[in-house]
């Protein structure tokens, strides 16, 4: 019984430890969407302003 119990603790040991890299994978994937997200988000402000500007360019919004 003794090497069934050992057996039970040392299967138990490696779930935990796949767990907590699957957690830690996980924690790291969201960080990265997070940047993803920021990165385009100021892309899209960039070219929104961008193409305002050059739109108020044509008609002559922006010439002195």
């Amino acid at each position: 019984m003794g090497e069934a119990i050992g057996g039970i603790t040392a299967g138990v040991g490696k779930a935990k430890g796949l767990i907590d890299e699957v957690s830690a994978a996980s924690s790291q994937q969201a960080q990265g969407i997070g940047q993803v997200t920021t990165a385009i988000a100021k892309i899209a402000a960039n070219a929104s302003h961008h193409g305002e500007s050059a739109s108020n360019d044509c008609m002559g919004f922006n010439r002195p």
